[in-house]
């Protein structure tokens, strides 16, 4: 495996995220594991690197029933098509990445190095829009808010209250350089005020093996 995973363990619920290598931008993808099923959050850059998300949730054995996409860059969506779940994302992001993934695919591919990785030029749909609000999942209470003003104008973070974790992706990174090219930096007061301990970012820049 060439990413590394990392398990935050609360309760009844892990949350298993993959960190890619650095080719892959360091991006973290999220299986949520509850008792009987897992849910994903975002996909990868590339296709082996998706892949390997994909291991990991064979290694934990229980299925994948639903995907969310925090928002509509390449490197949270590419792998989107390897997955066989229903996939959710915000209606703006679902609007963006239905129209234009394949554009947006190929401007990334510029500024990543060709190291033989499996790249993708598929065009990659979202199937339905998620609203900010609670749903129980499994017996475990979800939060989806939609966070403005960060890396991305919009995009969805992911809160399990209950056990006091938000999945934050690209509103917040750790160990890395932050985004900076919209100059916009609200994002990171709107997590301020939410009643959560444990933060998980979209880019890690250390992580530990599995």
């Amino acid at each position: 495996m060439q990413g590394t995973v990392t398990m935050t363990r609360a309760g009844a619920v892990t949350v298993h995220t993959y960190t890619a290598p650095e080719h892959g931008w360091r991006t973290n993808s999220h299986l949520i594991e509850l008792p009987t099923q897992l849910i994903a959050f975002d996909t990868q850059l590339t296709l082996d690197y998706a892949a390997e998300v994909l291991a990991v949730a064979e290694r934990i054995g229980k299925p994948i029933t639903r995907l969310y996409i925090s928002h509509a860059h390449p490197d949270h969506f590419v792998g989107t098509g390897t997955f066989a779940a229903e996939t959710y994302s915000l209606a703006s992001q679902r609007d963006l990445i239905n129209s234009s993934s394949n554009g947006r695919i190929e401007h990334r591919r510029c500024f990543t190095q060709d190291d033989g990785s499996e790249q993708s030029t598929a065009a990659c749909t979202i199937d339905h829009a998620v609203e900010p609000g609670t749903e129980i999942i499994d017996g475990v209470m979800f939060e989806f808010l939609a966070q403005f003003d960060a890396e991305a104008t919009e995009q969805l973070a992911i809160g399990l209250p209950e056990q006091r974790i938000l999945l934050a992706q690209d509103v917040v990174y750790h160990d890395v350089h932050l985004y900076i090219g919209g100059h916009t930096f609200d994002g990171l007061h709107n997590l301020a005020g939410l009643a959560y301990d444990m933060v998980l970012a979209g880019h890690i820049g250390v992580a530990e093996l599995y």
